[in-house]
Protein backbone atom coordinates (compact mmCIF):
# COMPACT_ATOMS: atom_id res chain seq x y z
CA UNK A 1 0.00 0.00 0.00
CA UNK A 2 1.43 3.39 -1.02
CA UNK A 3 1.27 6.22 1.49
CA UNK A 4 -0.12 9.56 0.39
CA UNK A 5 2.05 12.68 0.53
CA UNK A 6 1.41 15.20 3.29
CA UNK A 7 -0.24 18.32 1.99
CA UNK A 8 -2.34 21.16 3.27
CA UNK A 9 -5.92 20.39 2.39
CA UNK A 10 -9.39 21.60 3.22
CA UNK A 11 -9.80 18.63 5.57
CA UNK A 12 -6.61 19.52 7.47
CA UNK A 13 -7.58 23.18 7.66
CA UNK A 14 -11.03 22.25 8.97
CA UNK A 15 -9.58 19.89 11.59
CA UNK A 16 -7.12 22.52 12.81
CA UNK A 17 -9.90 25.09 13.01
CA UNK A 18 -11.93 22.72 15.19
CA UNK A 19 -9.00 21.77 17.41
CA UNK A 20 -8.43 25.44 18.29
CA UNK A 21 -11.68 25.35 20.30
CA UNK A 22 -10.32 22.75 22.74
CA UNK A 23 -8.29 24.62 25.36
CA UNK A 24 -6.78 21.45 26.86
CA UNK A 25 -5.36 20.18 23.56
CA UNK A 26 -2.00 21.48 22.39
CA UNK A 27 -0.58 20.36 19.06
CA UNK A 28 3.18 20.67 19.44
CA UNK A 29 4.20 19.34 16.07
CA UNK A 30 3.87 16.76 13.36
CA UNK A 31 4.90 13.14 13.03
CA UNK A 32 5.27 11.27 9.78
CA UNK A 33 6.19 7.74 8.86
CA UNK A 34 7.80 6.83 5.57
CA UNK A 35 7.14 3.58 3.72
CA UNK A 36 9.31 0.78 5.07
CA UNK A 37 10.98 0.31 1.68
CA UNK A 38 11.73 4.00 1.06
CA UNK A 39 15.14 4.86 -0.37
CA UNK A 40 17.41 7.43 1.26
CA UNK A 41 16.27 10.00 -1.33
CA UNK A 42 12.61 9.24 -0.65
CA UNK A 43 13.22 9.58 3.10
CA UNK A 44 14.86 12.95 2.53
CA UNK A 45 11.99 14.12 0.31
CA UNK A 46 9.32 12.99 2.79
CA UNK A 47 11.05 14.67 5.72
CA UNK A 48 11.59 17.90 3.75
CA UNK A 49 7.91 18.03 2.75
CA UNK A 50 6.81 17.37 6.33
CA UNK A 51 9.15 20.09 7.58
CA UNK A 52 7.83 22.56 4.99
CA UNK A 53 4.27 21.80 6.15
CA UNK A 54 5.30 22.24 9.80
CA UNK A 55 6.89 25.61 9.02
CA UNK A 56 3.79 26.71 7.12
CA UNK A 57 1.53 25.74 10.02
CA UNK A 58 3.86 27.42 12.56
CA UNK A 59 3.67 30.69 10.61
CA UNK A 60 -0.13 30.62 10.87
CA UNK A 61 0.18 31.03 14.67
CA UNK A 62 -2.85 28.89 15.46
CA UNK A 63 -4.12 28.90 19.05
CA UNK A 64 -2.50 26.11 21.15
CA UNK A 65 -0.56 24.88 18.12
CA UNK A 66 3.07 26.01 18.17
CA UNK A 67 4.20 23.32 15.69
CA UNK A 68 7.72 23.37 17.18
CA UNK A 69 8.43 19.65 16.72
CA UNK A 70 8.78 17.31 13.78
CA UNK A 71 9.29 13.59 14.24
CA UNK A 72 9.85 10.96 11.61
CA UNK A 73 8.89 7.55 12.90
CA UNK A 74 10.67 4.27 12.23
Amino acid sequence: MKSKPIETSEALDKALEEIQHFDKIKVIGLMTMAPIDASEQELTDIFQKANALRKNLKERKLKNMPFDDLSMGM
